[in-house]
């Protein structure tokens, strides 16, 4: 997903209804190709710094 919404609360509405990634438009690159990388590798495309910190928490939670 790739928006302009930041806050912690969209971030988790979109990764519980589905999302794989979740990158902001206005973001590093690197963050907006870390994200798709992941993504294209089965992964969860989360930016470090996305939910409040909270990626790797979500990423170990939620790994298939």
């Amino acid at each position: 997903m790739l928006t302009s919404n930041a806050g912690v609360a969209a971030v988790v509405r979109a990764l519980e209804a589905g999302a794989r990634d979740y990158a902001l438009k206005a973001g590093p690159p690197d963050d907006l190709f870390h994200a798709v990388g992941s993504t294209a590798a089965d992964g969860m495309g989360l930016a470090p710094g996305m939910a409040g910190g909270r990626s790797a928490t979500w990423r170990a939670k939620h790994r298939s």
